[in-house]
């Protein structure tokens, strides 16, 4: 069989998509896997077409891997932050509209009661992740990258003003009044696979993390 130009082109390299985690959707598994399937029944539209919308970009990676023999290797990411991250990304936003509050001496505004919960994986991290995962004879493999800790928002925002000295008490609102985050749930994923098969663990904790955004946003 004829191989498409495409093919060819991508022969020297390894195939290697990066995902976000969305691609398990509303899941009420308390423990993600990789395996576990995709659920949209309680989605709003929105977040089920945008969760929906990667796997076919998984699938297709496994067609060309079956068809004609591609190696690939899928990487699903929750919620990653760090220096340099995009400031209007739906779960990191948060963490910099939460800082630059208590830099202007405002209280925090946190949406709900503070429980909704997300796996903040350092950008360092992430990147030695996808070099472990490019340097890997490994193929045909997805992948959690993530620390397997789920967090709150309102811990989160404990930490952040702790580092910033500050005496401020958050203030919970109606999720409509705070910054968006996303369905309030708890959110934690397994990395056991990606430990045993690419021998990647998280090195950076959270607040360690949240110490070097702050230094970053502090230079801005």
């Amino acid at each position: 069989m004829s191989r498409p130009p495409v093919v060819e082109n991508l022969e020297p390299q390894l195939v290697h998509l990066v995902r976000r985690t969305s691609v398990y959707g509303a899941t009420t598994e308390a423990s993600i896997a990789e395996e576990t399937p995709f659920q949209h029944a309680s989605l709003d539209t929105a977040p089920a077409l945008y969760g929906g919308s990667k796997l076919p970009a998984e699938a297709l990676c496994r067609w060309y891997g079956e068809r004609y023999g591609l190696d690939y290797v899928i990487l699903r990411y929750p919620t990653v932050y760090g220096p340099g991250q995009h400031a209007q990304g739906l779960h990191t936003r948060f963490l910099v509209d939460t800082y630059r509050a208590i830099e202007r001496g405002e209280p925090p505004r946190v949406p709900g009661d503070g429980s909704a919960s997300h796996d903040y994986v350092y950008v360092a991290d992430v990147a030695a992740a996808n070099v472990r995962a490019m340097e890997s004879e490994i193929t045909g493999e997805v992948f959690n990258v993530a620390t397997g800790v789920s967090t709150s928002e309102s811990e989160v925002v404990r930490v952040l003003l702790e580092l910033a000295g500050s005496s401020l008490e958050p203030v919970f609102t109606a999720s409509a009044d705070g910054p968006a985050t996303g369905p309030a749930r708890e959110l934690s994923y397994r990395i056991d696979k990606v430990i045993r098969l690419l021998g990647w663990r998280p090195e950076v904790p959270l607040k360690e993390g949240l110490r070097r955004l702050v230094g970053s946003l502090m230079e801005e």
